[in-house]
């Protein structure tokens, strides 16, 4: 159209002066129809399908991988991911890949290696443990975040002591080392929880002192009594003697020093410390109508009642405390079970002189204060940048040298994992909690950061064993949590 020679008519190229953008146009146009009839024709000769994805496990690794792009080149086919909604999961992300091929057979090529695929790599897995009913919520849900961040789905069923896991195959190694890392853990708390909140002692015949059996007839003693046993019932100790008891009189029955001399009878008693009228609770805690309280004892704001508060006084003179000036408020933690456990530990450390007690101090996690009020402290509440003495809550001697690492933390831009109060200004530091504890150090010896428990015979770790100013106990039942302090240091 350019060679205007084929416009013989003056109306022609008249025409085509004022008239050529149209013609373009239309010419572009029959082009594009031309095309598009060409695209319409192409697209009724593929084959279109849809494969519902089974499981939200597969949808997230099929969004983020490119395992699909792997299928749909070995199938030259297309294959696009778009999620669909199911009414009956409506919190699942699930999702649909739609194959495109030119004929059955590219079709049925896809649809065949996204099966040996999932077989292949995809798979459910149910693990029994008996020890899974002793999960705690806490466990709970640590195990829960440790699956979703290995893209497991997991299903736990306590009563049945199982859990389903759904996922990869290659996800479920970490996940079944968890497993039974956590029962492992669950199980030795259960001990605990039996040696320390349960006791059986007998009264010594010469001088009527109360006397703890050792660990093994302890353990088969409870086992006969929450199986309600009658009659005589015949044990052994660890060294392999025999014991007779019965439990309707709470008498051992045992044999005289001279063979033909009558049998002689010992009083026994069980102690049971998660029973608060088994043991005397402390005398200045006030009533209680709940398993656990914090009981508030005074403002620092409220100056008339705060000076004359003898508790407050008197736990502003420990050794090492916060600078008064710095403490807004203070709490007593009143925990019965917690306290009995705490005494039950210290009578086990007193039968062999290592009954030694330190008031000890550590930083609290604004969101598991709660948490630690009402059950203690446990591993889990350990922090990484608090933790190099070995594996397990770290106490300190120096209320200011745990708020100074804080601060030196805070103050380097790093991550603290302690995570405080967001309620910091720029004239103000950040508002923090600090524990106020009793812990029975016992016998100690030097900790490090790979260290998961104490070596035979030791009860805690240390910093530093001729002066040590950190401790980290090797059991829960050695500390007990007395008072909670919110405070502002001048130092941020």
């Amino acid at each position: 159209m350019k060679n205007l020679d084929i416009f013989r008519d003056a109306e022609l190229r008249f025409i085509y002066r004022h008239h050529r953008h149209i013609l373009l146009v239309q010419c572009f146009q029959e082009k594009f129809e031309m095309v598009k009839g060409r695209i319409q024709k192409m697209r009724s000769q593929l084959l279109t399908t849809l494969l519902p994805v089974k499981s939200p496990i597969l949808s997230r690794y099929y969004s983020r991988s490119n395992e699909i792009q792997r299928i749909a080149a070995a199938s030259t086919c297309t294959i696009t991911a778009e999620q669909r909604i199911d009414h009956n999961r409506p919190n699942d992300y699930l999702i649909n890949l739609k194959i495109i091929g030119r004929s059955p057979d590219k079709i049925d090529t896809a649809q065949r290696l996204i099966k040996e695929f999932e077989e292949q790599k995809y798979s459910t897995r149910k693990i029994h443990n008996n020890d899974i009913n002793l999960f705690t919520e806490q466990d709970i849900e640590l195990f829960q975040n440790e699956c979703n961040t290995c893209n497991v789905s997991c299903t736990i069923d306590q009563t049945h002591n199982s859990i389903e896991l759904e996922g990869l195959s290659g996800d479920f190694i970490q996940i079944e080392k968890m497993i039974y890392d956590l029962c492992l853990i669950v199980a030795r708390r259960a001990l605990d929880d039996i040696q320390y909140s349960i006791q059986w002692i007998y009264y010594d015949i010469s001088t009527n002192k109360p006397i703890m059996y050792d660990k093994i007839i302890q353990q088969q003693l409870e086992n006969c009594y929450t199986k309600k046993q009658k009659g005589l019932i015949n044990l052994k100790d660890q060294l392999g003697y025999n014991h007779i008891f019965n439990f309707d009189k709470m008498i051992e029955i045992t044999q005289g020093k001279n063979l033909n001399s009558s049998p002689i009878t010992i009083n026994i008693e069980r102690r049971d410390f998660k029973n608060p009228q088994s043991i005397q609770l402390p005398t200045h805690w006030t009533p209680m109508t709940k398993p656990w309280d914090r009981v508030l004892l005074g403002r620092r704001d409220n100056i008339n009642e705060w000076k004359v508060n003898t508790e407050i006084q008197r736990l502003l003179q420990l050794p090492e405390m916060l600078s008064e000036s710095w403490i807004i408020e203070i709490h007593r933690i009143q925990n019965p079970r917690l306290f009995q456990q705490y005494v039950a530990y210290k009578e086990k450390l007193a039968a062999r002189s290592q009954d030694t007690e330190r008031i000890l101090y550590r930083l609290a996690q604004v969101d598991l204060i709660d948490d630690m009020c009402a059950n203690g402290f446990n591993e889990s509440h350990n922090d990484s940048a608090f933790s190099a003495y070995g594996h397990g809550c770290h106490y300190y001697c120096k209320a200011k040298e745990i708020n100074r690492t804080a601060t030196l933390l805070a103050q380097s831009h790093q991550t603290i994992p302690i995570r405080l109060q967001q309620q910091q200004t720029p004239s103000k530091s950040p508002r923090r909690y600090l524990f106020v504890c009793k812990v029975l150090v016992g016998r100690y010896t030097r900790g490090d950061p790979s260290m998961k428990t104490c070596p035979p015979g030791y009860d805690s770790l240390v910093d530093n064993i001729l002066s040590p100013e950190v401790f980290v106990p090797s059991h829960d039942t050695q500390v007990l949590p007395e008072y909670l302090i919110a405070y502002q240091s001048d130092i941020f």
